[in-house]
């Protein structure tokens, strides 16, 4: 949800969803008519509140953010107490990946393949793009993995091609171009 200010700043909120109506859903409880909220880009929104140390998804407090560069100008020196909160705080990944697919039941299958991925936090798929944007945590996972856990559910990426007995069984309207899901590797966004 929007808050004023001098800036756009957005701030996590928890909603309740109603039922499906058209394109969108019913929203119950959380969120006031009027109020301005992130449909689109909100991986964007989060990752910007993250290197800010603003609360947000992967922070709900905010603080320290362990980005993998070192901005401090020691150059490799780090000192006991930083070491022991680098091995507390998980090392997350953001990519963009290719994802073939056409319709919303795509994108509930694409995000639930992804999200079953052990140390995936966040996935994010969308139909006009068909790019899968992706938060996980790269101790436990990368993103090959996450590509062959769509693929093994029936969506081509860029390194691997869905089983064809897989794609023939997905209902009608998720059947895509199988030339779609071009040769084009993730692309990465480290925080």
């Amino acid at each position: 949800m929007k808050q004023e200010g001098d800036e756009p700043v957005f701030k996590l909120r928890e909603v309740e969803l109603g039922p499906k109506l058209g394109d969108g859903f019913v929203i119950l409880g959380g969120l006031s008519a009027g109020e301005e909220i992130v449909s689109q880009g909100a991986f964007s929104v989060d990752a910007a509140a993250q290197l800010e140390g603003k609360p947000s998804m992967m922070n709900l407090t905010g603080g320290d953010v362990q980005s993998g560069h070192d901005h401090d100008g020691m150059s490799g020196v780090r000192n006991e107490q930083k070491m022991e909160k680098d091995s507390e705080t998980p090392h997350m990944e953001h990519q963009m990946i290719r994802v073939a697919g056409n319709c919303g039941m795509c994108e509930k299958r694409i995000e639930k393949a992804a999200l079953n991925v052990t140390g995936v936090s966040a996935a994010d798929w969308n139909q006009e793009t068909n790019k899968l944007e992706v938060t996980f945590d790269d101790s436990k996972t990368n993103a090959d993995k996450i590509e062959m856990a769509v693929a093994k559910v029936g969506h081509d990426t860029p390194h691997h091609k869905a089983a064809d007995d897989v794609y023939n069984k997905l209902p009608g309207c998720c059947k895509y171009d199988r030339g779609s899901a071009k040769n084009e590797g993730p692309t990465q966004h480290q925080h």
